[in-house]
């Protein structure tokens, strides 16, 4: 990732809220990470975060949405291992990441929770208008005897319409986060490392504020950090 793209996110402020690597290898990547009070404040989700006095309310922007699945396509095009879970996969990882390092996700996606892991409501509808515009094409093949769906970038994507450090990030998911995975590994790394997906119903949506939600132990500060948040905003409970 170039150094504007970093810089644009390592210097957001989120009241509350630290800054943290992203434990997942080979993926270079700092994001802000929920402080972890909620197990001292209580079991709701997040409220949608605070940048510079805007606060996000994610808005699906489809031709956003068409492009990067071209993007993301043509990339993927020498991934024998690319079908619609990754494909579902990256976009989730690019969005959910794009929220968390930049305050807005890419394509304002609606996720939700499926068996394979999180997956976009609107891929379908958009799949199909890509393919009837003959943008795309989608083929169906055996892969370790199963039936993959492949979606084939047949038009150039218009990257023209994200940002340098949007682009970053989507290669990043592809080249260093999943290269070499396959759609089952993909699938379990979702699983592993979506708090949001664990927690949600059937098909229930996956909010992005699950980004902020961490799987990992609380340590000493973190607790320490926690009790002064729920004390500052009367949230302790007398013992």
């Amino acid at each position: 990732m170039t150094s504007s793209a970093r810089n644009s996110y390592d210097e957001l402020t989120i009241p509350y809220m630290r800054t943290v690597s992203l434990r997942v290898e080979g993926f270079d990547a700092t994001i802000a990470s929920h402080c972890r009070s909620k197990a001292v404040v209580g079991n709701s989700m997040p409220k949608p975060i605070s940048l510079k006095g805007k606060t996000f309310t994610p808005r699906f922007e489809p031709r956003r949405f068409k492009e990067l699945m071209l993007f993301i396509a043509d990339r993927s095009q020498g991934d024998p291992d690319f079908g619609a879970t990754k494909l579902n996969k990256i976009l989730f990882f690019s969005d959910f990441f794009a929220y968390g390092m930049f305050g807005k996700s890419i394509t304002g996606a609606t996720y939700q929770r499926l068996e394979k892991g999180p997956a976009p409501k609107q891929l379908l509808p958009c799949r199909n208008e890509l393919i009837e515009s003959k943008r795309a094409e989608l083929i169906e093949r055996q892969r370790f005897n199963r039936s993959q769906k492949r979606l084939i970038a047949k038009d150039d994507a218009n990257i023209s319409i994200f940002t340098p450090e949007e682009i970053a990030l989507v290669e990043q998911v592809i080249e260093r986060m999943l290269d070499g995975k396959t759609a089952t590994q993909t699938s379990d790394l979702s699983h592993q490392i979506c708090l949001g997906w664990k927690v949600a119903g059937d098909r229930q949506e996956i909010p992005y504020e699950a980004v902020f939600l961490s799987t990992e132990p609380m340590t000493p500060s973190d607790v320490r950090v926690g009790l002064a948040v729920a004390k500052r905003h009367g949230k302790l409970r007398a013992s």
